[in-house]
């Protein structure tokens, strides 16, 4: 036997677990001050079972809990496993590893625990009593005891003696040898009052023949313990192996069914293909976009010119609207009359045409001096107008071609958009399947994990059968028989320890 390693969570000053392997025959922790070695001594001393909380220099058991620092919170409870090789069957249960685990709670509660089941106290020092381990069976000098040895009186002295040897044990078995003892002195004295009313010889014959008898009996008790066993244990593994077999052939088929999917549709070509369709849509899509806000920008260029042409229109038309309303002054128009009539009055038949030409004339020059006149500073020009209106036209008409061909840009947007969304979606679905996929090989890489070490469980019951089997055989030869018996075939809850119990139970006897 030796201890393969130690496991410490929560203890004290280690607030994460830390293994420390034991794979030599010595091995030694070093490490400078305050680095936790006097803990780990204090951890092996507490999972041993030691019960003095002055031994592990605390107050209370909520003192062995690690207590919180600076980067890491405190802890609710703390854990001290140590695990033994026990190939060579030191440990009397049927294990090649025993682990003991002590946990110990905040509010006060602590848990004992053996390869995974919870035990008391007393369970685990009468394991450890059985190897020569214990709280006070094995030798842990601290930090000032040699001067407290020195110094202390010759009665403490001595019971620190006692517990550093392990002998408080041994007091403890003294007082109930004692005890029995007593007991057993006063069952003499009954027994030889008996002696002295029979005689020897009778008395001797009667014992051989008990044990004789007892001897028989015990054989045939044994030999159908055997039998039951041999039957019942013999059919629950044929059946569980049986069982086992069933249970596994399905997902292993499901697994490597899975599993070969898997390897063959890594990046499959048709999700390549999806996302290189999903790239090039999504290039056109930044291109329809760009193309829709340059012609948006152009859009507001024009809505701008649009604005103006129609501010100038406006004005102009505003011009002609005062011009075609002027009035005239009454005395421009009198003196104009007046004028009119005196060049009429100065003309005379007799002054031949040329005198009427040169009339008509004047009479030209002052009606155009006298329209000049009335303009009265109003300009107006027709032409520039009407350029302004078709300027206009124009301006109205590239615009409304220009949101024509956005509404037509928005719907080739819109349809590209749909179609990169039910890329996405197809993908998504191939993606989906992919994960569901390694979800289901993950499940089923568990279960297989499960049933194998069901395998390796029912192996090692396989060799503890045969090697019932064969003591079996060794002892009665032909008489014992694992194929045909008058039994349930079935164990019931406990039966099959209590059986594998009385076997080796009448085993020590006989």
């Amino acid at each position: 036997m030796y201890l393969r390693h130690l496991e410490v969570t929560g203890f004290k000053s280690f607030a994460k677990l830390i293994k420390m392997e034991f794979s030599a025959p010595v091995s030694a922790v070093v490490g400078p001050n305050g680095s936790g070695k006097s803990n780990v001594v204090e951890a092996i001393r507490w999972v041993l079972g030691e019960q003095s909380m002055k031994s592990l220099r605390g107050k209370k058991g909520e003192d062995l809990i690690f207590n919180g620092s600076q980067t890491a919170p405190r802890l609710g409870k703390a854990t001290v496993a140590m695990v033994f090789d026990n190939r060579s069957k030191v440990f009397p249960i049927d294990y090649d590893e025993v682990k003991i685990t002590r946990k110990i709670f905040r509010d006060g509660s602590s848990e004992y625990i053996i390869n995974g089941s919870k035990v008391r106290l007393k369970d685990v020092v009468e394991l450890l009593s059985k190897v020569g381990l214990g709280s006070t069976s094995h030798h842990i000098i601290r930090q000032g005891e040699a001067d407290r040895i020195l110094n202390v009186s010759n009665k403490e002295r001595r019971q620190m003696i006692e517990d550093a040897l392990g002998l408080k044990i041994y007091q403890i078995k003294k007082m109930d040898s004692e005890r029995k003892l007593t007991k057993t002195e006063e069952n003499i004295g009954q027994v030889e009052t008996l002696r002295k009313e029979i005689q020897p010889h009778l008395r001797f014959l009667k014992k051989q023949v008990e044990k004789a008898e007892k001897n028989i009996s015990l054989r045939e008790e044994l030999r159908g313990l055997y039998n039951e066993y041999l039957y019942k244990e013999n059919h629950q593994l044929k059946n569980e192996s049986e069982r086992l077999k069933k249970e596994k052939d399905d997902p292993e088929k499901k697994f490597e069914s899975i599993r070969k999917e898997l390897s063959e549709r890594v990046e499959d070509a048709r999700s390549l293909r999806i996302k290189q369709e999903i790239d090039g849509l999504t290039e056109g899509l930044l291109g329809k976009k760009t193309e829709i806000n340059e012609m948006r920008s152009k859009q507001g260029q024009f809505e701008r010119e649009l604005g103006r042409f129609e501010g100038m229109v406006e004005m102009e038309e505003e011009r002609k609207s005062k011009f075609n309303h002027a009035t005239v002054p009454f005395n421009s128009v009198k003196d104009f009359t007046n004028k009119l009539s005196e060049l009429i009055g100065d003309g005379s038949p007799e002054g031949g045409t040329e005198v009427l030409k040169k009339i008509i004339n004047e009479i030209s020059e002052t009606t155009k001096s006298f329209i000049s006149r009335l303009n009265l500073g109003f300009e107006f020009n027709t032409v520039e107008l009407d350029n302004l209106k078709r300027k206009k036209e124009s301006t109205v008409s590239a615009l409304n071609k220009l949101k024509e061909k956005e509404k037509l840009l928005l719907v080739e947007y819109s349809d590209t958009e749909n179609q990169i969304r039910k890329k996405e979606e197809s993908l998504r679905v191939l993606e989906k399947e992919g994960y569901e996929m390694e979800a289901t090989l993950k499940e089923l890489r568990g279960v297989l994990e499960n049933l194998k070490i069901k395998e390796e469980i029912l192996n090692r019951q396989k060799e503890e059968f045969n090697r019932h089997y064969q003591d079996a055989k060794d002892m009665f030869n032909e008489t014992i028989s694992i194929n045909q018996l008058d039994i349930g075939a079935h164990w019931e809850m406990g039966e099959r320890d209590k059986n594998k119990e009385r076997i080796n139970h009448l085993k020590i006897r006989l």
